[in-house]
């Protein structure tokens, strides 16, 4: 007796009954599909929320910088032309500014900076003496023409 005819002299209620054990397993199958695609979906959400607040957490830094910084200058020179404080305070901040320009001139940076502008300085001073006597020298010329 093969497995159709056990099937057949079992009547139709055997089939039904492992068809519906079948159709049972394929729905519980389903719903913890349902439920783990409903899990990875929320977990997606959260990242790229989290995403989306780093992104606009870096955009952000680097727009508030120049404004801090503006802000700071402005408010510094709003200090320095409006100052209540009188005379004295002024000395102090301009004492405190020349330290500091000359702190930088005295590094090696500095020290090569300084360098260039002298080299700078003396090439522009050459130039401009030759141009003053190529200039004086056609002013000559055009007088005695």
């Amino acid at each position: 007796m093969g497995v159709k005819n056990m099937f057949e002299s079992s009547g139709p209620g055997l089939k039904e009954r492992a068809l519906e054990k079948k159709a049972e397993k394929l729905a519980e199958e389903n719903r913890a599909l349902k439920e783990r695609s409903s899990m990875l979906k929320s977990e997606l959400d959260s990242e790229r929320a989290t995403e989306d607040q780093l992104l606009s957490a870096l955009k952000s830094k680097g727009r508030r910088r120049p404004r801090l910084l503006r802000t700071g200058l402005i408010a510094g020179t709003a200090y320095v032309v409006g100052t209540k404080a009188g005379r004295g305070r002024y000395e102090q901040m301009m004492r405190w500014w020349r330290s500091m320009r000359d702190r930088a001139v005295r590094t090696p940076a500095g020290e090569k900076v300084q360098e260039m502008a002298g080299t700078a300085a003396a090439k522009v001073q050459d130039q401009a003496s030759t141009a003053a006597a190529k200039l004086q020298d056609k002013a000559r010329a055009a007088e005695s023409a």
